[in-house]
């Protein structure tokens, strides 16, 4: 699997649980692009179980300065941070 079909998947698993955890209406179509905080799809405190659910599924360790509201606006943007996260273990 090259770099481009682990990015894609990477938001794929992370969109299917923002859906599945946080969105109580199936039929909302949510995009890569999507801002999570301003169109209330998840809270601060989303944020820590979503945190939580990334570090146990990638492996990774989500770091203190890594959390800010730019960094996980949106899956696009969480899914570019688990690239580098892993890029810089691997």
């Amino acid at each position: 699997m090259n770099d481009f079909d682990n990015y894609t998947n990477t938001k794929d698993i992370l969109k299917r649980f923002i859906k599945e955890r946080f969105l109580s209406s199936a039929s909302y179509e949510l995009s890569d692009s999507d801002l999570l905080f301003e169109k209330d799809v998840i809270d601060s405190l989303d944020m820590l179980e979503l945190i939580n659910f990334i570090e146990s599924s990638f492996g990774v360790v989500i770091d203190s300065s890594d959390v800010t509201t730019d960094s996980f606006s949106s899956i696009e943007k969480i899914a570019n941070l688990i690239r580098n996260k892993l890029n810089r273990s691997g």
